[in-house]
């Protein structure tokens, strides 16, 4: 058996019949698996996370988070690349949890301040 190219024909080797073997049983099983794990944890989530019909939300606060978080990703994704060239991509501790950090409190800010934007248009009342 040949190995590598021949002419304008590409031989498979032995060994790339096993990659593309193994690569294709660990995508099924984990797409499997996650499928399997998403449908049993949902309503769990949903439960966790969803909010009580009794409770009002303005507008204001759906379309910022919406719209925010998103450009909040935007505009600190730039910030965090600058932050991880000047300490030369260092992947110690403390500039991976600065990194985190920042990455956090863009997203934090962005809600924090959707929600007061909201909360100073929302009409008060009686």
């Amino acid at each position: 058996m040949r190995h590598g190219r021949s002419g304008n024909r590409y031989i498979a080797t032995p060994n790339s019949a096993v990659l593309l073997r193994t690569a294709l049983t660990g995508a099924v099983l984990g797409s499997v698996l996650g499928y399997d794990l998403l449908y049993t944890l949902y309503p769990l989530f949903v439960r966790m996370i969803d909010i009580p019909r009794s409770v009002d939300v303005p507008i204001q606060v759906g379309v910022g988070v919406y719209y925010g978080l998103p450009a909040a990703g935007i505009v600190v994704t730039p910030v965090t690349i600058a932050f991880a060239w000047s300490t030369d991509y260092s992947t110690a501790p403390k500039v991976v949890a600065v990194e985190i950090t920042m990455v956090l409190a863009a997203l934090a800010g962005a809600t924090v301040l959707t929600r007061r934007l909201a909360l100073h248009l929302r009409p008060v009342r009686a």
